[in-house]
């Protein structure tokens, strides 16, 4: 029970910010409370683009393995 209620509020809220089309930063900063949100479609088409549309490839590689020494020359470059 304990484990239940903050994983149920957690599902409500992330519900909520789909519904309305907002990121979390977005919400807790109130940025939209005096002005519309322009990429709100609606409850109903933000919920269809959340979970039903085609998602674009990525540019990001996850897959690349990082060495040795590419570590080094990251953290060196900082």
């Amino acid at each position: 029970m304990m484990v239940g209620f903050p994983v149920t509020a957690l599902f409500v809220y992330h519900s909520y910010l789909s519904i309305v089309n907002q990121t979390t930063r977005e919400e807790l900063k109130r940025v939209f409370k005096k002005k519309k949100n322009p990429w709100s479609r609606g409850p109903v088409k933000n919920i269809f683009a959340r979970f039903f549309s085609k998602l674009e490839k990525s540019a990001l590689n996850l897959s690349a393995i990082l060495t040795a020494s590419d570590f080094e020359r990251i953290t060196k470059a900082e």
